[in-house]
């Protein structure tokens, strides 16, 4: 992956762990540009990963 690619936005109110960036990575190469928000956050509550806004 080259240096300084937007993967993912991230909405304002969301907290990004290490652990949520190879799904976030992977999603992105598999969709061939940057996700949504909305993608997402729907990715990583797919995942199992706990996120709601405050």
């Amino acid at each position: 992956m080259e240096e300084g690619v937007t993967i993912a936005k991230v909405p304002d109110w969301m907290m990004l762990k290490p652990e949520m960036m190879v799904h976030l990575i992977r999603a992105h190469e598999k969709a061939g540009r940057t996700l949504t928000e909305e993608e997402t956050v729907s990715l990583l509550r797919s995942l199992g990963f706990e996120i709601s806004e405050p």
